[in-house]
């Protein structure tokens, strides 16, 4: 990560504003606050679905025989793949 913040955060940074060392911390800021919110929003989902699962079984295998037909296909198509 803190290779991305050095890569990726100078480029927002106009030393002819001022402060460089604080545009730097504010937009490290921002950029920590919005993953903050995709987490929340992520996590909050993960919950809803995990209480859903858990009221009807039979999500969970149709899930499980999805995922195993997905994963059976992606064989089949290594398997015959030149």
């Amino acid at each position: 990560m803190s290779v991305v913040y050095l890569v990726f955060l100078p480029q927002f940074v106009d030393p002819s504003i001022g402060h460089v060392p604080a545009q730097l911390f504010a937009s490290g800021l921002v950029l920590l606050l919005i993953g903050l919110c995709g987490d929340l929003v992520i996590g909050a989902a993960a919950g809803h679905v995990g209480l859903l699962l858990r009221r009807h079984s039979g999500m969970g295998r149709l899930i499980n025989r999805i995922a195993g037909t997905v994963y059976g296909a992606l064989a089949v198509h290594l398997a015959i793949r030149e």
